[in-house]
């Protein structure tokens, strides 16, 4: 088949289905680790009376990020399933190559998909930096062991950035580093959710939901800091 445009077009929703089958795998097993990294087994809010003020807000924002974590990759198995379903289940007009079906028609599946995974996958070595500076009891050792899984995150990111930056390889492409993936993301789920034709309410509760939820753990992150700070002065 030859499109408007004369390239020759071809049925790619068998491809396209399988990248997004690709993403759920390795989502669902960090998913499982972070159930016992950050779910079964939280940092306790409560350390040693020499901490300091900075890795006191680190354990509490441990468990933070814990959680995030968490949501981003079941959110990937999600995204992911739906999408390669739908590939299966419908028909899917032919296109020049897997990635021109993925911009026109599952550019928010496929957007979403990685953002979160990325996000997951980066908030996974936080955790097992925090976690493995608090075990070593900080000082050098800790510093030295938490500085290994940040150095892997400082290349992934490099990786993440090169592979946005080079899109398809004809020109399309989501921006050029890993905050034009997630700004992508969020433009579109917000285009989505308040498309006037068809207005996504849970979609929008969920944004506002996460708004709400994120602006109260900063504030209780802070009261119990100052908290404790008041009690140790009296």
């Amino acid at each position: 088949m030859i499109g408007d445009n004369g390239n020759s077009l071809e049925q790619f929703a068998p491809d396209a289905a399988s990248l997004f089958n690709n993403m759920k795998t390795p989502a669902s097993i960090i998913g499982g680790a972070l159930v016992s990294l950050a779910i079964a087994g939280p940092l306790p809010l409560e350390g040693s009376s020499r901490e300091s003020r900075s890795l006191k807000m680190a354990r509490a924002l441990y468990n933070v990020i814990g959680v995030l974590s968490f949501s981003s990759e079941l959110l990937v198995v999600i995204w992911a399933t739906v999408a390669s379903n739908k590939l299966v289940e419908t028909h899917v007009e032919p296109a020049q190559s897997v990635w021109h079906l993925i911009e026109r028609d599952y550019n928010l599946e496929w957007s979403a998909t990685n953002a979160h995974f990325v996000a997951g996958m980066l908030g996974f070595l936080v955790l097992v930096a925090l976690r493995m500076f608090f075990h070593a009891d900080g000082g050098l050792l800790g510093m030295g062991i938490a500085g290994i899984p940040l150095s892997a995150l400082l290349l992934m990111i490099s990786v993440i950035n090169r592979g946005v930056a080079r899109g398809s390889g004809d020109g399309h492409r989501y921006g050029t580093n890993i905050g034009s993936l997630f700004t992508t993301y969020v433009s579109l789920l917000t285009q989505r959710a308040c498309n006037k034709s068809c207005v996504g309410y849970l979609e929008v509760g969920s944004i506002v939901l996460l708004l709400t939820s994120m602006a109260a753990t900063c504030k209780g992150v802070a009261e119990r800091y100052h908290l404790g700070e008041s009690k140790k002065t009296h």
